[in-house]
């Protein structure tokens, strides 16, 4: 399987994984990031895993990036 994933998805598995990471041959440019969750799984815990995992993701990027998360204020 190919797949294209951001480098903070590298940093969360270790050496011992099974899975083989090389570099794009080419710029590739920025995806949004989206999960759309019927409401009969929003209760379900492996559902509500995945969605904690890719905010956290989405974060620890944006942090990076230094541009605030959508729907944050810098005003308190």
């Amino acid at each position: 399987m190919i797949t294209h994933c951001a480098d903070s998805i590298v940093l969360l598995l270790d050496e011992h994984s099974q899975v083989r990471f090389v570099k794009a041959p080419l710029a590739l440019p920025s995806m949004p990031i989206s999960l759309i969750i019927h409401k009969q799984m929003a209760s379900d815990p492996a559902t509500a895993w995945l969605k904690r995992l890719m905010e956290k993701i989405y974060a620890d990027r944006e942090v990076r990036k230094g541009t605030p998360r959508a729907g944050s204020s810098s005003q308190n």
